[in-house]
């Protein structure tokens, strides 16, 4: 998640009561302007794992698959996700 999208996204999960395992954003580039709230920000305000890769790599695979995720969101993340990714869930992506 990332931007506006991915924070009034997540902040929506939180307010349900959504079992957030993790949440995978993007560090802010320092040239471009921040005009968004942070999702880093509210994932650590809420006592949830959040990660910010450059990229999504084997290792991150493999702990995403330790996660047992059901479901996957994508809200506005900039990166491809690998397929190996997006066909885990039980209940999709």
């Amino acid at each position: 998640a990332y931007s506006e999208p991915g924070y009034v996204c997540l902040n929506e999960l939180i307010k349900a009561k959504a079992n957030v395992v993790a949440v995978y954003t993007h560090q802010d580039d320092p040239d471009e302007e921040i005009w968004f709230h942070s999702v880093y920000d509210l994932a650590k305000q809420n006592n949830i794992p959040v990660f910010r890769p450059k990229k999504i790599d084997e290792e991150t695979a493999q702990y995403i698959k330790q996660l047992k995720p059901e479901l996957i969101f994508s809200f506005y993340y900039r990166r491809l996700i690998p397929n190996e990714i997006i066909l885990m869930p039980r209940l999709g992506s």
